[in-house]
Parts: C-alpha cells; structure tokens; sequence
C-alpha cells in the first residue's frame, strides 16, 4: 500500500499496490508520480500525487526487472529507471516518455551490475547511478549470486547518449564487498553514497561514501566506532535536507540516523529511533522527517538536535516501508 501524509496530519490517501512497492519518483509540475516494484519486480504505478488517482502503469519488458526505484528529468518529459537484464547480469536504465503515457523509448547501460538508486545530477545533463554490483535472477528471487566476484560502482552517465562520463569504485577488495544502494548529489559538486555490507566480518566497515567530480575514488566517511558498529553493516536510505548541506542516513538494523556535512564529508551526530529507515528533508533547513518499520514518525532538526513525534493516528498507527519522499508545493 502506498501511503501519503502532511506533517501535521490534515492530509493524507492510501492506495493498494499489486506487489510490494518500494521507492517513489515525482515531478511536481506536472502533477506526476510513479512508485516501483520491490526488486524483482516488474510494474510501475503512475499517479497523482495530490489524489493518490491511479492515471496509468508500466510494465518492465521481457527480460527486465525493476530494481527499486526511479527519476525524472530536470523537465519532467522523461522517467528513467533501473532495471536488471537477469539473462546476461547487466545492469540496465529504462527511458521513459512521460509526456506520450510513459511509453518506453529505449534502453541504456547502468554500466555496473545490480543497479538500484539513481539520481539527476545537479545540472540535469547526467544521471548518476548506484550500481550494488550483486547479481540476481527472479528464478532464485532476491539470492545474491555473485558476493565472491561483486563490482560495486557509482557511474555517471549522459542522460541523453548514455556514454559514461566517470565511474568510482571503492580502493580494495575489502571495500568491494559494500555493495553500493543509495545516493544523493549535492550542490557543491559532492556526491554521498551508502552501502550494505555483504562480508560482515566483524570489521565494521563505514558504510558512508563521499566523493567529487574531479576524484578517482570513493572516500569513505567514519563516524565514532560505537556509531559504526551500531549500523550494523547496512543502511537503508539517504535523503539531503533543503538546504543541501546536510545528509541524514538511516540503520535499520541499528535502529539510528547518522547525520553528516556534505560540504566535508564529516559526521556530525545521530539520533535513536526503532526500525527506522525512510528519510526525506522538509520545507526547514537542517530538517528531516523519518518513517519507522514498527510504527510511526519524526522529525529531526540537526543543527538544534530537537527530534519530534509526528501527531494524528493515521501516522503512528501505521508500520512505514524502505522510502519516504517529500512533495513540495505543487503548481
């Protein structure tokens, strides 16, 4: 079920999904909004944002699975996904006509294995791509094939063409098991990736990556020992605050938020908050709301520390999924 709330509780819709749902791509000005299929899976769900009315669906084509998640151009005439080709391995983004009922144009490489989040770049010109480098097969449903041979990589893309412009990928063979899931673009040129562990090793490996346009490789970001050992190895979202200066990363397993600077590259604090996961900004700079898997939400200002229940029953009642997206004003 999809499920759309205000942050004080006035306004809100739910709509049944034929499958498990996992993240959601919106473009405001045309009032347009798609949610994914939970890896393997194959539709998309077309809706209105402010309704929740169901407009339309797409199906990934023969050979192809969703992996989770998608985005839109800077002017909302295309959708871009990532896709699974599960007969070679080969990661692969779907091109999507918006403006002719997201009808499917064509289909470009992720170049990587296992991509799953995608974002635009801060000029819109790239797409910027978080390949976990596992492979899959529908046949075995969500068994990772691949952990002794696994590529994680962030690649960057011409959105039009395509062609790569620069792949980073992690120093060493360690590093290559963090398997890379989600990613946010920073205004300032910096790129923030978070990752899953796939040799929990007792390491405690970070599990926050930073890097710029002009680098080589991902640099890994470390908070205090007890902070890392407490992710657990594996994260499960990463959203920017307004502002975009801050990223905010949820720990499951750990039950915490990490909050870093992504000017530096630096953590900065956490806060405790079961179960949680989603994560978005919201109209107040520094600010974050955050969604729980066992129930309910918050808020969370980092510069004042200041974490606050969401009100209404709709809300606390309700046990929250993987993601969270915040729609602004609509026109």
């Amino acid at each position: 079920m999809l499920l759309a709330i205000q942050i004080g509780g006035a306004t809100q819709y739910p709509f049944s999904l034929s499958g498990r749902g996992h993240g959601v791509a919106l473009f405001s000005k045309s009032n347009n909004a798609l949610v994914f299929a939970r890896r393997p899976g194959k539709f998309g769900i077309v809706f209105d944002p402010r309704t929740g009315n169901v407009r339309s669906r797409i199906l990934a084509p023969l050979g192809l699975h969703f992996c989770g998640h998608g985005v839109f151009s800077d002017d909302g005439r295309t959708l871009y996904t990532t896709e699974n080709e599960y007969a070679s391995g080969k990661g692969r983004i779907g091109v999507w006509d918006a403006a002719n009922n997201f009808s499917r144009v064509e289909t470009l490489f992720s170049h990587g294995i296992g991509p799953h989040e995608l974002c635009l770049s801060y000029d819109g010109k790239y797409l910027v791509i978080a390949n976990g480098g596992i492979r899959t097969h529908p046949s075995t449903g969500r068994e990772k094939l691949n952990i002794a041979t696994m590529e994680p990589s962030l690649a960057i893309i011409n959105r039009i063409t395509g062609s790569l412009l620069t792949k980073f990928t992690l120093k060493n063979a360690r590093q290559q098991k963090l398997s890379i899931r989600h990613v946010v673009v920073g205004m300032n040129g910096m790129f923030c990736a978070v990752m899953q562990d796939q040799a929990p090793d007792g390491q405690n490996m970070p599990l926050v990556a930073f890097c710029r346009s002009n680098e080589p490789h991902l640099f890994l970001g470390a908070a205090p020992r007890h902070i890392q050992m407490r992710m657990r190895g594996y994260t499960g979202s990463v959203a920017l605050d307004c502002g975009g200066v801050f990223a905010g990363i949820t720990a499951p397993r750990g039950n915490l938020v990490t909050f870093w600077d992504l000017r530096t590259g630096s953590y900065i604090s956490h806060t405790n908050f079961s179960d949680v996961c989603g994560i978005s900004s919201t109209h107040t700079e520094g600010e974050f709301v955050m969604t729980s898997g066992i129930h309910g939400a918050a808020t969370f200002n980092v510069p004042t520390g200041k974490k606050n229940p969401l009100p209404s029953g709709f809300i606390s009642g309700r046990s929250w999924y993987n993601h969270l997206l915040t729609a602004r004003a609509f026109v």
